[in-house]
């Protein structure tokens, strides 16, 4: 066996652990943007032919029935977006408060 004969035996050991796994496999980085909303407003089946742009709240609910938009100018993005969320803080409890939102909707 020649002086070289260890040091490739090494070598191959060390390509096959390579091969079967030694390293994790990459994982894409995930990254948190927040947008702020740039318009809002919402409609009502009882008023169609009112604007409510102008109004400090946003209304949902099954009678009349209202839905709220909200409108966001996304910038900063180099990468396609794989998921988004919405997400809105709750109001303080109130003896007025109430929870008009259908089923299956959350805040």
């Amino acid at each position: 066996m020649s002086r070289r004969a260890p040091h490739r035996v090494l070598a191959a050991l060390a390509l096959v652990a390579g091969l079967l796994g030694g390293a994790p496999p990459a994982t894409a980085a995930t990254t948190t943007v927040t947008f702020l909303p740039s318009q809002d407003t919402y409609v009502s089946s009882s008023s169609p032919n009112t604007n409510f742009n102008a109004t400090n709240s946003l209304v949902v609910g099954a009678s009349p029935t209202r839905i709220s938009y909200l409108q966001f100018t996304v910038t900063r993005l180099s990468d396609p977006v794989t998921s988004s969320r919405v997400r809105s803080p709750s109001p303080p409890p109130t003896a007025r408060s109430r929870t008009d939102a259908p089923s299956g909707c959350s805040s």
